[in-house]
């Protein structure tokens, strides 16, 4: 027959071994004695809410690592977890411990395949297209590849991104490609890039340059014929002067 303690000698146990380091093989035995048991609904209140220290946490964790589960195991974690939503707070911690990380061939070829075939929302395109714009991808060093914030809507705003681009390849190619951090064939891709971003440049201000030019042209036109005109008015008034 099994003895039950009330609840106060139970706490009353519980204080008095507080603290007590216990034996592997009592470890075991505790396992294999709660192996298989459901908990009440009160304990399991209990249990969830409990807020573990750091250095508890930090306890859990190191028991934990490096242990691997089998597949079985692995299976009831994901059909638990199924269906189940993940707070922001849990995904930026996900996308924290990741980042960096290069995962295996055999863990990203099913990762692929689940996702073959689906169309990306445009929020998640969004995602995308931040996560590789900025000084974060190597790709932008220097801001020269840098996609302009905001994007530019007129023909000035144009102008503009590509006179300040233009600017930032000058002052990186007028120094050594040793100088400036960069491997020849990126310093000659910027050569390029440079005077690319010059016909282009070129290109949108070439029908201003023509108005300009059109409009200058067309003033001086406007102020010889205006001369002409002084100038006869000048002889006309000289020679009535003269008149008897």
């Amino acid at each position: 027959m099994t003895r039950k303690f009330s609840l106060a000698h139970r706490a009353k146990i519980s204080a008095a071994r507080r603290g007590q380091a216990l034996s592997p093989a009592h470890k075991a035995k505790i396992s294999a004695a709660l192996k298989g048991r459901k908990k009440s609904p009160a304990h399991c209140a209990a249990l969830s809410g409990r807020v573990l220290s750091p250095a508890h946490r930090a306890n859990i964790a190191a028991a934990h690592r490096g242990k691997k589960k089998s597949a079985a195991h692995k299976a009831k974690i994901s059909a638990a977890l199924r269906g189940h939503p993940t707070s922001p707070a849990v995904r930026a911690k996900i996308s924290l411990a990741l980042r960096g990380r290069k995962r295996p061939a055999s863990v990203m070829a099913p990762a692929v395949a689940a996702r073959r075939g689906h169309p990306l929302s445009g929020a998640w395109k969004a995602k995308l297209s931040a996560a590789h714009r900025g000084p974060r991808n190597a790709s932008y060093k220097h801001g020269i590849y840098a996609a302009p914030e905001p994007p530019p809507r007129t023909l000035d705003d144009w102008i503009r991104v590509l006179a300040e681009r233009q600017a930032r390849i000058a002052a990186v190619i007028d120094r050594p490609p040793a100088e400036s951090g960069l491997t020849t064939s990126a310093w000659i891709s910027l050569c390029g890039l440079y005077f690319q971003t010059l016909t282009r440049l070129c290109q949108l201000q070439m029908p201003r340059w023509k108005a300009e030019a059109d409009e200058a042209a067309a003033n001086a036109f406007f102020d010889s014929v205006w001369r002409e005109i002084e100038e006869y008015e000048r002889e006309k008034a000289e020679e009535e002067k003269q008149a008897p």
